[in-house]
């Protein structure tokens, strides 16, 4: 993965400017570019397709030692918990979702940022409750994921997908992605977010009409327009 990509390390300590690797339409993501504009501070913005974003986030977590996500990361979805070993094929999937985490963030003094929180405290993004972050992280980050790509990965919405995974891209990526790319992709988002398996989605939506009821009496209870 080093060899095959540029060292966005390297490029933030020579430019002094944070170096910030996405899959663009990701929530997760979007929290990380949107602390640094609303800091109005520069960063440089590196967006990839999934699975295309595999390289280059391993050729940044890996600089040294492998430095995985502790939040903004995928899991495979299921209707019913499974008990995870270490030796199982769902720990192995779990380790690897970990290291490609994205977004991951290179420092211009050579620190490596690995969750969306952490680039948000970076960025002076005041304090945010631990309980809450978690509450976002853990349950509504992934339901709302969860929602999404059951729409998204029907079928009949492939042109959205392909749409989404090849905007702004260049021609080579274009002609990949027409090629087979677009197929290895969707079956492997499909193994992951499981859009036949119907009681998983109507769980997933069940406990999002939780969540938000309970979100908007916090918002309520504050008193302002912000969380």
């Amino acid at each position: 993965a080093k060899l095959t990509q540029p060292d966005l390390r390297e490029n933030a300590k020579q430019s002094g400017v944070h170096q910030l690797v996405v899959i663009p339409y990701s929530h997760y993501c979007e929290l990380a570019c949107w602390s640094f504009d609303l800091a109005d501070k520069q960063y440089a913005l590196y967006g990839y397709a999934p699975v295309q974003h595999v390289l280059p986030v391993i050729a940044l977590r890996s600089q040294e030692k492998l430095m995985v996500s502790s939040s903004s990361y995928v899991q495979r979805v299921r209707s019913q918990p499974v008990k995870v070993s270490s030796s199982s094929k769902e720990a192995s999937d779990a380790k690897r979702a970990r290291s490609t985490g994205v977004p991951v963030m290179a420092a211009p003094d050579g620190r490596i940022l690995t969750d969306s929180w952490e680039i948000a405290k970076e960025s002076g993004l005041r304090v945010v409750d631990p309980a809450f972050i978690e509450t976002l992280d853990q349950e509504l980050g992934p339901l709302v994921r969860h929602f999404a790509y059951n729409f998204i990965l029907h079928p009949k919405n492939g042109n959205v997908f392909s749409g989404i995974c090849t905007q702004d891209a260049g021609w080579l990526w274009r002609l990949l992605w027409a090629l087979g790319v677009f197929s290895v992709v969707n079956a492997v988002m499909s193994y992951i977010f499981a859009p036949a398996d119907h009681s998983a989605f109507d769980q997933s939506r069940a406990r999002l009409v939780e969540l938000f009821h309970a979100i908007g009496a916090r918002l309520r209870a504050r008193g302002g327009r912000y969380l």
